[in-house]
């Protein structure tokens, strides 16, 4: 009988305790995403078709604010050479890209200052030949560039 009474106690007191009061055990924090390997570029892959001997501008960065005004220059270092060619990093003015949904879309009629990258193959090569450049943004952050360049 005394158990039914502590019992019936023992419940009563704990519908009355305030939920602050109550002992509640948290809920476990949200696990974070696992982190971005922050000791590796970005990787970018391009394939690209040149002609055999002829220099030619396969690509073009630049980094701009949302005026179309250039953050600054970004730097490239070659890490890979091309085994049947040669890569040129020339600082040129050319036509930004953005893609039909971005907001710096407006920029694409504007010429910019960026970094232009410029392949020629050595002379009667045809086939394929790759290059890697890391290019170093005006803000700190990277990217990997991986070249395929098919040479016709």
């Amino acid at each position: 009988m005394w158990r039914d009474v502590i019992r019936y106690l023992t419940v009563a007191m704990l519908a009355l305790t305030p939920p602050a009061l109550a002992q509640e055990t948290p809920p476990a924090p949200p696990v974070p995403p696992s982190a971005p390997n922050r000791t590796e570029p970005v990787p970018l892959n391009l394939n690209r078709f040149v002609p055999s001997a002829e220099e030619r501008t396969v690509a073009f960065f630049s980094a701009l604010f949302p005026d179309c005004s250039s953050k600054g220059e970004i730097v490239g270092r070659i890490t890979t050479k091309p085994q049947h060619g040669g890569i040129n990093l020339p600082q040129l003015n050319s036509f930004p890209f953005y893609g039909p949904n971005s907001l710096m879309v407006g920029c694409n009629t504007k010429k910019v200052l960026g970094i232009g990258i410029a392949y020629k193959s050595d002379a009667d090569y045809f086939g394929e030949d790759h290059a890697s450049i890391l290019l170093i943004f005006p803000d700190g952050t990277a990217s990997q560039l991986n070249l395929l360049l098919l040479v016709r």
